[in-house]
């Protein structure tokens, strides 16, 4: 039950590891080209925060109210932290990008930057304020080619962008043009691209059908993403526990109020499913983006359940004896079909950001934000949504709350489909900043680099920020992410140079023989400015 009880800390936890990820980075970033100084002391201030939260009944969501009202001003000040040291450090290295002249005298420069350590084509969300919702915008790139672009709000702007370099950034113009009469939304349920056809079930909000076009194959034996609920009395210890027997106790009170088109524009398709569940609302958006291998499932659940656990579940045309999840700094299996007395105790298991069940040949991921209980037979993952305890906080995860999750179906196993890819990508959406026209005079230069190349790696960058004990140094720590023998180099435009490895507590290297990277290895690297 911990693994789902009191989604708002486990939602915290998420946006703070990941904004403060990003704060650190950009920062060192900064401090390396003498931007600005690294707030490190900020930062110390802020992990404290969170890691104080993540103590025993605090993250779990098994405290009185009374905690959580203390938690989550911590949590947001931890927030607050990240947002403005992530947000300076941004707009100086913005302001420090080379500007070639502008394509129209009205166009503004928007860089956007990639906190990830492989290259990314995605669509990016940029925010406009009031003056600039007044005209309609059409993105390009800085090389002149016209870029995809859609209206999502009045007050936002979807572009897809390809190629930013690995933990860099790429430049973009956003140009005034006439405004576009909307399109007429499709007469079918069916978000396609050039990866993924899904047709959604008018009769009961389900995905009737997604099909993985590279492989032909189809990924549901049945209706996918169906929500099912279950009494849950928490086998005598509420919040913690999910009980063994909640299967045999399921509620059929799913009723489809509404199914409809919110966008069907170049960049992005979205259906809208309305499910009224007794005395709750759940909406679910379908998103497909163009060129994305993932189908998105945003979610907003206006929850007045007691003890009833909420989950989707996607039964696969894929069967295996082992399902994998993510967990820190690696991954493990566990069995589908239980055997001994330990997997039949295992009837809800955690994950970080992703599940998979794959038979070698094919498989489905299934990403998320931050719901991490699953559940899984040899053909079916099932991810829960909600738990509403009554014991120790009556109140617990009842209201008004938000998540998304992914469905990423895939040829070969989830290390050829680069699984914990996909679901940092999900997590971590590429950062646009937009920069003032008056700090940005014609510059000649890169319109793209990557800041820290470390190669085509199965290498996952997890911190780079100052070293605890020289200001002078940095280290760079991440580990390798398949079970693989993997290595990696240091390129890039950031003017460093690798002294050597060091332990976790960054205590004198250990040895400067560290491209060679060994499976699951984590490696933390002493970096200095050269």
């Amino acid at each position: 039950g911990c693994y789902t009880t009191h989604g708002d800390q486990k939602q915290y936890n998420r946006r703070c590891e990941d904004r403060l990820y990003q704060a650190e980075l950009f920062a060192a970033i900064a401090a390396i080209y003498h931007l600005q100084p690294y707030p490190a002391a900020a930062l110390e201030t802020a992990w404290k925060r969170v890691l104080f939260n993540q103590f025993h009944d605090i993250l779990p969501g098994s405290s009185i109210p009374e905690v959580f009202a203390d938690a989550n001003q911590e949590w947001r000040a931890a927030l607050e932290t990240g947002d403005r040291i992530l947000q300076g450090s941004l707009m100086a290295l913005a302001q420090r990008c080379p500007q070639p002249a502008p394509p129209h005298p009205e166009a503004l420069p928007v860089v956007l930057f990639n906190p990830l350590n492989w290259a990314r084509s995605e669509v990016v969300a940029i925010a406009l304020d009031a003056a600039m919702a007044q005209t309609s915008w059409q993105a390009q790139a800085a090389e002149g080619q016209p870029l995809l672009t859609q209206p999502e709000r009045a007050d936002s702007l979807l572009v897809y962008v390809p190629a930013i370099p690995a933990v860099g950034y790429r430049l973009i113009w956003l140009l005034p043009t006439a405004f576009a009469q909307p399109s007429s939304p499709p007469a079918e349920w069916v978000l396609e691209n050039n990866q993924l056809r899904a047709t959604l079930d008018p009769a009961t909000g389900a995905i009737a059908s997604l099909v993985h076009k590279a492989t032909d194959t189809e990924t549901f034996q049945a209706g996918g993403n169906q929500l099912q609920a279950f009494k849950d009395e928490g086998q005598y210890w509420d919040a913690w526990n999910l009980a063994p027997d909640y299967q045999d106790h399921p509620l059929e009170l799913f009723q489809l109020q509404s199914i409809a088109w919110i966008e069907s524009g170049p960049v992005r398709q979205v259906v809208r499913v309305v499910h009224r569940f007794n005395q709750s609302t759940i909406t679910q958006d379908y998103c497909l983006e163009i060129n994305s291998p993932l189908l998105a499932v945003h979610t907003q659940v206006d929850w007045h359940e007691t003890q009833v656990v909420l989950k989707a579940a996607f039964p696969l045309t894929v069967s295996a004896p082992e399902a994998t999840y993510e967990i820190p700094f690696g991954a493990i299996a566990r069995a589908t079909t239980p055997i001994t007395p330990q997997d039949r105790a295992k009837w809800e298991v955690p994950a970080l950001r992703w599940a998979d069940l794959s038979d070698g040949e094919r498989g489905v991921s299934i990403l998320t934000d931050y719901k991490h209980g699953f559940d899984a037979t040899a053909n079916q993952l099932r991810l829960t949504l909600l738990k509403a305890p009554l014991w120790p906080d009556p109140g617990c995860d009842r209201g008004l709350q938000t998540f998304s999750y992914a469905i990423y179906p895939h040829p070969q196993g989830w290390q050829q489909a680069k699984t914990v890819q996909a679901a940092r990508n999900f997590n971590l959406p590429l950062q646009p900043c937009l920069v003032p026209p008056s700090a940005s005079p014609a510059t000649a230069g890169q319109s793209a680099a990557s800041y820290l190349d470390l190669g085509d790696t199965t290498f996952v960058l997890a911190a780079f920020k100052q070293a605890e004990g020289d200001q002078h140094q940095y280290i760079l720590r991440g580990y390798e992410s398949t079970g693989t023998a993997s290595a990696i180099t240091i390129g890039g435009i950031l003017p460093v140079a690798a002294i050597g490895s060091v332990n976790l507590l960054e205590q004198q290297p250990t040895t400067t023989d560290w491209t060679a990277i060994a499976p699951w290895q984590i490696l933390s690297l002493a970096i200095a400015p050269s």
